[in-house]
């Protein structure tokens, strides 16, 4: 046969060619009471996929929760069935009250990407995750189903609930058809993860899932209008600030930007309103990496790290135990805000190196 670059092998793939593990199907059907749990700070994708499954899983006749954290970012909210989630506040005592078999966690591969649930999670005997990203940090992924290749969560997450909308008479499933519920859900996380199909993620198979949920009758307009670019007043004031704050190095290839909690004082906006403010940094012309620093405590960063063209993250990223993929990874990082800025620039400067070295050979 030819031989194919993974690049063109993905473009080769269709939607037939993700197939849930049988483990995670088996394990999804054996519950009959399930957590599911995405990332701390979700995102559309993470949300989507979580509100989506437990819908399937209610279908099914389990008993389900769906978690989310409080101080959602803005259009969260108004996705379908939301407003019926439980907050990671409440997960100890409800944990304690209902001793819940399944624990699937979504858009992440440990517990450790829950925040402030990590410490209720890790008392689950049973755990699956489903996601898209690429393997990182020291601990292994849960087991599951974690696809690199998969442009989002909600794209995989579409796969295992097809598969298990087939039914199964060993455990009793009758089929049951995707709701326009699940498929709004499951299209908010694939718009948001590919930047409205302008994202390298976005491959044939991406407009292939896209066409599906627009023929069941998905509002895709809407479902874009709300959480791809929806702004809170105070979101706009941080934006301001935000902006001011923006610093070009190595020639104009690298960009930082940060947000304080001081500024987040003076607006009265939150960190969740300066979701996507990292898409402007990356927008402005000639920038190939970027670097998004946001105070979540003292002394304490996360960076959102994007690569604009060619280069690779996700290897800064793992340098301070963080992960993601190789054009759009994260971690936190300790320290004073300028110092921080320091280690990020010679970072990412070497980053760059490496992309120079590759279009030079």
């Amino acid at each position: 046969g030819e031989f194919l670059t993974p690049e063109e092998k993905k473009r080769r793939m269709t939607l037939a060619d993700l197939d849930p593990p049988p483990e995670l199907l088996r394990g999804l059907r054996e519950a009959k009471s399930v957590w599911v749990v995405p990332h701390h700070n979700p995102d559309p994708d993470a949300i989507g996929s979580a509100l989506a499954l437990g819908e399937a899983l209610r279908v099914m006749g389990r008993d389900v929760r769906v978690f989310s954290y409080p101080d959602p970012a803005v259009g969260l909210k108004d996705l379908p069935g939301y407003d019926k989630v439980s907050l990671s506040t409440d997960a100890e005592e409800l944990f304690a009250a209902e001793k819940p078999e399944l624990l699937v966690l979504v858009d992440c591969h440990r517990i450790d990407r829950t925040g402030p649930l990590e410490d209720t999670l890790d008392r689950f005997d049973k755990r699956l995750c489903v996601d898209h990203h690429l393997v990182s940090g020291r601990k292994a992924p849960e087991a599951g189903w974690v696809e690199d290749r998969s442009c989002s969560t909600c794209t995989l997450i579409h796969r295992v609930i097809t598969t298990l909308g087939e039914g199964d008479p060993a455990y009793d499933d009758e089929p049951f058809d995707m709701t326009m519920d699940m498929g709004t859900n499951l299209y908010a996380g694939l718009i948001n993860d590919t930047g409205g199909f302008r994202f390298s993620n976005t491959v044939p198979f991406t407009f292939e899932i896209a066409r599906e949920l627009a023929e069941m009758g998905v509002d895709t307009a809407g479902v874009a209008a709300t959480t791809l670019h929806g702004y809170r007043r105070e979101g706009v004031a941080m934006m301001q600030r935000v902006l001011a704050t923006f610093e070009y190095h190595a020639d104009d290839r690298i960009l930082l930007l940060n947000a304080t909690e001081e500024m987040l004082a003076e607006t009265g906006g939150s960190m969740s309103d300066t979701e996507g403010f990292v898409n402007i940094a990356t927008a402005v012309d000639g920038v190939c990496l970027v670097g998004f620093l946001k105070e979540i405590g003292e002394n304490t960063w996360r960076a959102s790290l994007r690569v604009c063209r060619q280069g690779n993250v996700q290897v800064v990223a793992a340098k301070y135990g963080g992960g993601g993929h190789q054009m759009a990874a994260g971690c936190t990082i300790e320290g004073e805000l300028e110092e921080v800025k320091a280690m990020l620039v010679d970072d990412l400067a070497e980053a760059l190196t490496l992309v120079d070295a590759d279009s030079d050979g």
